[in-house]
């Protein structure tokens, strides 16, 4: 599961302050025999960005971008990792992207302990930025 963590409750939907950052979770749990091993979580459709500096933990095995490489999770781990979120400032703002759904594909490959193979679900979340500041929008037109 991904999510983040409002009022010590988990939920796949936060709302910040523009200038706020917070922490994204994953969860990842090994509940029958088997393993995952390959796996990668990329995130699509953000509007938010990694905060800082990641380093390897005890489930992620790098970042590139908006890939996070995974380290193979055996039987009986619950493996929780956390992210440090914030705004995504692009060169051209769209308001749009203040209330976004994004998307969370985990890939890799689950070996059952009867050795098969089991295909891997996504997970949505949205993150809502506010900001109380005024906004001055202008429009200039050259001929």
């Amino acid at each position: 599961d991904a999510y983040f963590l409002k009022d010590g409750s988990q939920s796949h939907s936060l709302v910040l302050e523009t200038s706020q950052t917070s922490k994204l979770y994953f969860a990842l749990n090994i509940m029958n025999k088997g393993y995952f091993k390959e796996g990668t979580i990329e995130l699509k459709n953000t509007n938010y960005k990694i905060a800082g500096t990641l380093e390897a933990s005890e489930i992620m095995q790098k970042i590139e971008e908006n890939i996070i490489y995974l380290k193979q999770i055996n039987y009986g781990t619950e493996a929780i990792a956390d992210i440090p979120i914030g705004l995504k400032v692009e060169e051209e703002f769209i308001i749009e992207n203040l209330n976004k759904e994004s998307i969370l594909i985990l890939k890799g490959t689950y070996i059952t302990g009867a050795r098969e193979e089991k295909a891997i679900e996504k997970i949505k979340i949205n993150a809502i930025w506010i900001s109380k500041e005024e906004i001055k929008v202008t429009n200039e037109i050259y001929y």
